[in-house]
């Protein structure tokens, strides 16, 4: 058994199901979701021993049930139980420049209007389509009922909040 993953979901995802791809076919696709309400709160239950039980259910909302997150979430609430200084940790804007470093200005005007809550058809951007691909493609962007709403709600949550589209800026 083979297993191949990346964040770049859109990329791995096309290179197996397009027909002129070499791995056409030949994978099964299986994607790993975020963790429901109840799965989350018993991962930081069962992490923190208790600790923090209030912030729970706040955590899951502000994540999406991200594990990633939601750990570091954890690792936050060791310290302090509260949940401005999980989104004031370091570690989140370290983060979240990784996913936005190389976007063009165009990507991150895209980014920044689903943040709003605007529709794709609101957003002007030359190429649109092109440059939703793109964000599609490293994952930051999906498609669900004909509507592109951004993956990851921690830098959604940022986008909206940085005036310039750089987080912390």
């Amino acid at each position: 058994e083979v297993i191949i993953s990346g964040s770049e979901t859109g990329m791995i995802e096309e290179m197996i199901t397009g027909a002129d791809e070499p791995f056409y076919n030949y994978f099964k696709i299986e994607r790993l979701k975020p963790f429901d309400r109840e799965t989350s709160i018993r991962f930081l239950d069962e992490g923190l021993r208790g600790k923090c039980r209030e912030l729970y259910g706040e955590a899951y909302e502000i994540t999406g049930g991200i594990p990633a997150w939601l750990n570091l979430a954890g690792l936050v609430f060791e310290r302090e139980c509260s949940i401005k200084a999980f989104l004031e940790d370091p570690n989140i804007e370290v983060e979240l420049r990784k996913d936005l470093e190389g976007l063009t200005r165009n990507e991150i005007r895209v980014l920044r209007g689903l943040a709003r809550g605007e529709k794709l058809g609101e957003i002007r951007v030359p190429n649109k389509y092109r440059v939703v691909k793109a964000l599609r493609n490293r994952g930051l962007v999906e498609k669900t009922n004909d509507e592109y709403r951004i993956v990851d709600p921690i830098l959604s949550f940022y986008l909206r909040k940085s005036e310039s589209g750089r987080v912390g800026g």
